[in-house]
């Protein structure tokens, strides 16, 4: 009854003893255990290594940091330091990137026009203005599947009337199945090449056998003539004629 007396009434204490009683005849069984205060400021500790060496105070808690001199003031006035020659910084980095960006050299836009800069040329002229050997007067008709015998008659007629000793031919040129070419020559330079047109215009009505909106003529030399590869280019020398040949 004594036991468990005493063990009712220390039971928070004895819960934390790994053993309630202890078995000793020289330790008395019922003993009031002393609380135990730890200080809470300093612990005692000691160096293992070194039993020479005095004793080191440990302080427990929220140490107080020494004053340190306010330096915020100081680095607002300390000198700007100039990079040496040569060596890249941050400044001269971000000076570089914005004038890539404000000359457009990365981006995707084409590059424009300046006053001072010569106007871009989008497509060269592949046709020559220069002195040939050879000229010749050209029937251009549009569609490819008209028949022109009676036309190409009619040509040889005029020719042999008018220009009986100049030993002038005629012939016929399919382009790329979109026009039909009469090609009558060659003339040597210019001057015969504009008399031949000035007599055959008056009758080139009567002498053309198709709708008068289905022809026109134009004046070239050998040269431009071999380029003649389809409409687009037959377009483009008439345009090139208009402009560039000169009698």
């Amino acid at each position: 009854m004594q036991h468990l007396s005493y063990i009712t009434e220390n039971h928070e204490a004895l819960l934390k003893r790994p053993f309630a009683l202890l078995e000793d005849e020289y330790i008395a069984d019922f003993v009031e255990e002393p609380i135990i205060e730890i200080p809470t400021q300093t612990i005692a500790s000691k160096n293992v290594t070194n039993d020479s060496q005095p004793i080191k105070q440990i302080t427990i808690g929220t140490t107080k940091q020494k004053d340190k001199p306010d330096t915020s003031s100081e680095s607002t006035n300390l000198p700007t330091k100039v990079p040496e020659p040569g060596k890249l910084t941050t400044d001269t980095l971000v000076t570089d990137i914005k004038a890539v960006v404000n000359t457009g050299v990365e981006s995707n836009q084409p590059p424009q026009n300046t006053p001072d800069a010569p106007p871009i040329i989008k497509e060269s002229n592949i046709f020559s203005n220069s002195i040939s050997s050879e000229y010749y007067f050209v029937i251009n008709v549009s569609e490819a599947s008209l028949n022109l015998n009676s036309s190409r008659f009619g040509i040889g007629q005029f020719n042999r009337a008018n220009f009986a000793g100049d030993n002038l031919k005629h012939q016929l040129k399919n382009i790329n199945d979109e026009n039909q070419l009469i090609v009558i020559g060659a003339f040597e330079n210019k001057s015969d090449l504009a008399n031949y047109r000035n007599k055959i215009l008056g009758l080139l009505k009567e002498i053309m056998k198709v709708p008068i909106e289905k022809y026109s003529y134009f004046l070239i030399s050998k040269q431009n003539l071999d380029l003649l590869k389809d409409k687009t280019t037959i377009n483009k020398y008439k345009t090139f004629e208009q402009n560039s040949f000169s009698e």
